[in-house]
């Protein structure tokens, strides 16, 4: 009930406010960040920026650092800034990837109380946004991870997760979404298909659509594991 209540109260907090940059400033400041594949790159970027879009900036590659090398410290300053964010910049960036740090958070917090905490944090984040932007991919993909891999008693829901990803991958052509999200997207609808529902073939699919958007070499060698993976499930 704590969690839910700190949920709430979360949810409240960042229902009032006006928005003071556009959405398209907002994307810019992502594809930037999203370029780094490195901690190194990361490391080049400003984090001291006091302005809206200074403090998303910051957010990012906080998130991204703390995604990257696995140190919860990162993150929970992103965490700290994105909720700033939302109280004022009510946009599907700034929902979207508070719910992405806390997805982060309930990933790599040793605490499993604070795991369980951030996750249900992360879930009300998802849900608010696509309230908020029930056209836009971006807070559906992130929502339909959690309902399709998430067991049911701990808030998983397959039947609004597929119905997510199937609007998201109708949306996507057509988007403005990275070249390397739309592989993501296309990766891990692959996986569920074989992974969740043993059906290789299809999931072969969705991860050969992935393929021509992959060009971070990490990325790469978890797509060629996955492809040999699955063929050799079909061969048996």
């Amino acid at each position: 009930m704590t969690f839910i209540h700190a949920a709430l109260i979360l949810a409240f907090s960042i229902s009032l406010g006006k928005p003071f940059a556009g959405d398209e400033e907002y994307k810019k400041i992502e594809e930037t960040v999203f370029k780094a594949k490195s901690v190194q790159a990361l490391k080049e970027f400003k984090t001291d920026g006091t302005d809206p879009l200074g403090k998303f900036q910051a957010a990012l590659v906080f998130y991204r650092y703390g995604n990257m090398t696995t140190n919860v410290s990162y993150t929970k300053k992103s965490v700290k800034l994105l909720t700033e964010l939302c109280k004022s910049e009510k946009n599907v960036y700034t929902y979207t990837y508070l719910g992405v740090a806390y997805a982060t958070l309930a990933q790599f917090d040793p605490d499993p109380f604070k795991k369980i905490e951030a996750g249900t944090q992360a879930k009300t984040m998802f849900e608010l946004a696509v309230k908020r932007f029930p056209d836009h991919y971006l807070p559906r993909f992130y929502r339909a991870m959690i309902y399709l891999f998430l067991p049911g008693f701990a808030g998983g829901d397959e039947q609004t997760g597929v119905n997510d990803m199937k609007f998201v991958i109708e949306k996507l052509p057509a988007s403005d979404a990275r070249p390397e999200f739309k592989g993501f997207v296309y990766f891990i609808y692959g996986v569920y298909w074989g992974e969740k529902k043993n059906d290789y073939s299809t999931g072969l699919k969705f991860l050969n659509m992935a393929k021509p958007f992959i060009d971070d070499p990490k990325f790469q060698d978890s797509f060629d594991k996955k492809v040999k993976e699955f063929q050799d499930k079909l061969k048996k």
